[in-house]
Formats: C-alpha cells, sequence, structure tokens
C-alpha cells in the first residue's frame, strides 16, 4: 500500500493539527485527574497554557542537541520558519511538559509530584494522537517489510518518490499507548502506587520508554540506524532511562509515602 504524496502544506497541517489535538485531549484527562486530585483550576490551567509551548521548544531543543549535524546552522534551525518545521522528538515534548508542571506548581506551591502524577497517564493519549500525526506526514516510519500491511511512503528524492514497503511503526506506537492506557488503572493498582507521592509518573514514564525500546526494532532500516550492538541510539538511550524509572518507582513503592488526596481508581471513575 502507497500513501499517496499531498502537498508537503496538507502533511505539516495535518501533524500541527493531530499535536494540537493531543495538547487538548491530553490536556482534558489531566485537568479531569487533577480535579480529582484538588488541584485549582487555575493550576490546571496554567499548567496547560505553559505545557504547549514548552513541548514544541523542548521537542525542537532536544531533537537539535541528539546529533551533531543537526545544529549546523543553528540560525536556521532555531530563528526560521522552515527550522522549526523540521526537527521534533517526543521526548522533547516530555520533557518541556515536565517543565510545565514544575513552573505551575512553584506558582501555585504545589508538589511537583502531586501535577506530575496528575499527568503522566496523558502521556499516551498523546502518543496515540501525535503518531497518528506522523503517519499522515509520513515521518517516523519503520524499516523494510514484507508484511501485507507495509507502506510505501513518499520521499523527497524526485528519483525514488516512495520508500519501499514498511513497517507503519506509527501505527504500532498508536496501538501500545492505547492499549497501555487501558491497562494502566489496573496495573497502577496492583503495584500498590496508588497512594505513593510520584509513583504514578515513575510508572508512566517507565512504560512509556519501555514502549518506544521496542518500537525502535519496527524503526530501525527505517527513519533510525543501529548504533552499537545491534541497538539504536534511541533504544541506549530508553534503556537507560527505563532502568532509573524502574528504580526511582520500586523505592517510591517500598517507601509507601501518602499522596494528599490522589487516587488514581477515583480519576478514571
Amino acid at each position: 500500500m502507497s500513501l499517496p504524496a499531498p502537498f508537503h502544506g496538507w502533511q505539516m497541517s495535518a501533524y500541527w493539527s493531530l499535536y494540537v489535538l493531543a495538547w487538548g485531549l491530553s490536556g482534558l484527562l489531566f485537568g479531569l485527574r487533577a480535579r480529582k486530585a484538588q488541584v485549582s483550576a487555575w493550576a490546571i490551567a496554567d499548567t496547560l497554557l505553559l505545557s504547549l509551548p514548552l513541548a514544541i521548544v523542548g521537542t525542537h531543543v532536544v531533537f537539535g542537541l541528539s546529533a551533531p549535524g543537526n545544529l549546523g546552522d543553528w540560525r536556521h534551525y532555531f530563528f526560521t520558519a522552515a527550522g522549526w518545521r523540521s526537527g521534533h522528538t517526543s521526548f522533547g515534548a516530555v520533557g518541556g511538559t515536565l517543565v510545565a508542571i514544575w513552573i505551575a506548581g512553584a506558582i501555585h506551591h504545589l508538589p511537583l509530584t502531586r501535577l506530575a502524577d496528575s499527568a503522566a497517564p496523558s502521556i499516551f493519549v498523546a502518543s496515540a494522537v501525535m503518531r497518528t500525526g506522523c503517519f499522515l506526514a509520513g515521518c517516523c516510519y519503520g524499516g523494510p517489510t514484507e508484511t501485507p500491511w507495509g507502506v510505501s511512503f513518499p520521499t523527497s528524492n524526485p528519483l525514488q518518490p516512495f520508500t519501499v514497503p514498511s513497517h507503519p511503526s506509527q501505527l504500532y506506537e498508536v496501538a501500545i499507548s492505547l492499549l497501555i492506557l487501558l491497562v494502566l488503572p489496573p496495573l497502577i493498582r496492583s503495584f500498590h502506587l496508588v497512594t505513593v507521592s510520584g509513583g504514578v509518573t515513575a510508572f508512566c514514564l517507565l512504560l512509556y520508554f519501555l514502549e518506544r525500546f521496542v518500537l525502535e526494532f519496527f524503526r530501525i532500516g527505517g527513519t533510525s540506524e543501529i548504533l552499537f550492538l545491534g541497538l539504536s541510539t534511541t533504544q541506549w538511550g530508553t534503556m537507560a532511562a527505563a532502568g532509573a524509572c524502574g528504580l526511582l518507582a520500586s523505592m517510591l513503592r517500598h517507601r509507601a509515602r501518602p499522596s494528599g488526596d490522589f487516587r488514581f481508581h477515583q480519576a478514571q471513575g
């Protein structure tokens, strides 16, 4: 199957429209959960208003720093519209959102974990919607495949306008993110993280990094390359981050420090 090669502006419009939709839907889930945690409407509003611009900045900055060649022309990369249309990574969006949560918490004198625990499950809502945008824009696709659902994505090379049939790894991530979102409440209850301050955040980040680690196996040969020992740069990074989050979640679980009025199952109910 081949994706049509639409006008480039349409591709980018679809991508950014779904980026904003991801912010809106994940923000809605965050708002509902935060209200259950007795977070004020003003604190929720400030977090949401800060999160969109900081997520966009974060995704661009982290991509720029991820490889030496990305900042060869840093003036073009950071100070032109064309530069901002290229170069984005979801890790930067997560980082920018955490900065927004920290700033909003400082403004409203709330602990970081109280807002973060309310926001953490929204990672998977945002991931599902944003990867749909990646699929429509024809970016972040996987390596070659002979499976019946392989997709030929449009390229910028006039001599080869389409890729060979490739894994639609963006849609794999959509499916995995939605599955995680479905099983997340019982998982957190079974690990007794409901009343642990910061436990939900650490656990969600652990699952997110594991998700990205697995998906990279499908992206290698397409929009990802092996760095060392058969693993990509992203896999080495996510493996380290998942290990840190797993250790943190375990430590927080054993400490079992109460998390105020926050209850994950209440927020889901």
